[in-house]
């Protein structure tokens, strides 16, 4: 009889789960918090960007090595939170991945382990450059450039996580130069013109470099220049729904309503991100083979995507 008591271990696995998947999305707030700290530490001070002249390097880490030593230390404690997101994503992931014979997580986690290793050096040569700095030497060119090495490195790895083949999504710019960008694009990086579409507020060029429909877009804008919206695309309508769902319980501020988009098929909503650009929400975009593809011209989207006032 008393075997009639071990169905109970299924709840407390479940339990388990969601408890990590709390501390995980925890993890990723804290991730997000501790770089913008270390951004606000270092970049109001000079930090050299990359490319930047040695002289310009060596005059920043003699007169700010003690805030190089304060960003450092953050960044071990960002690293353990970015590792624990990064783990709760694969865990949610994992299972529907498992099914459809794919590893985009575990791929997208190895690009944050990478990550995480080239920045170690990124961080150990800006301490080597303050402490020489401290001595009275100045910053040594062949250390600069190898940290400028591993900051594109770290770059490219962390664009690998947790993104899968396609990418995140999408990003829309505004610029009054729509023209030259669209040429850049196309004619230097080797982006394909998807599409374009009028509608009453603009004409936008939507460009793509991998099976996604689109990876960057542009409006010509004579206003402002800057991000229009970034996509963030989900795996399912049902993921969408219970996005839109929490943008009411946390009173977010809608852009546009629920609808699908005639050119790249997805369905979506937007919303309004506190720094004032679009946040739209997305699945089921079309994938584009590159063979057969034929960039046409829209007006108007299937249905939805009204603008909220």
């Amino acid at each position: 009889m008393l075997r009639q008591h071990r169905p109970s271990a299924a709840p407390v696995a479940l339990g388990s789960a969601s408890r990590f998947a709390r501390i995980s999305g925890l993890a990723a707030l804290g991730f997000a918090f501790l770089i913008v700290a270390g951004n606000v530490v270092l970049v109001p001070a000079g930090l050299p960007r990359t490319g930047a002249g040695i002289g310009e390097v060596d005059e920043f880490f003699r007169a700010h090595g003690d805030l190089v030593g304060l960003g450092s230390a953050l960044t071990p404690a960002a690293w353990i939170l970015a590792t624990l997101f990064g783990a709760g994503a694969v865990r949610v992931l994992w299972r529907s991945e498992r099914d459809r014979g794919e590893a985009w997580a575990l791929f997208g986690f190895a690009g944050l382990v990478l990550q995480n290793a080239v920045f170690a050096g990124v961080i150990a040569i800006r301490l080597a450059l303050a402490s020489t700095a401290a001595d009275g030497i100045g910053a040594d060119p062949g250390l600069w450039a190898l940290h400028d090495a591993l900051f594109t490195l770290n770059g490219t790895f962390l664009a690998l996580a947790l993104t899968g083949e396609q990418g995140l999504g999408h990003v829309v710019m505004k610029t009054p130069h729509v023209q030259e960008a669209v040429d850049f694009y196309c004619d230097i990086l080797g982006f394909r013109l998807s599409d374009t579409a009028d509608y009453p507020w603009g004409t936008f060029y939507f460009l793509g470099c991998n099976p996604r429909h689109h990876s960057v877009a542009f409006i010509r804008s004579y206003k402002n220049e800057g991000t229009h919206h970034i996509l963030c695309e989900v795996t399912s309508p049902e993921e969408v729904g219970r996005a839109l769902d929490r943008t009411r319980e946390h009173d977010v501020e809608l852009m546009a309503t629920l609808g699908k988009h005639a050119n790249d098929g997805m369905f979506s909503f937007y919303m309004k991100s506190p720094a004032g650009f679009g946040i739209e929400i997305g699945a089921g975009g079309v994938q584009v083979d590159e063979s057969t593809w034929v960039s046409r011209t829209y007006t108007a989207d299937i249905w939805g995507h009204h603008p909220v006032p």
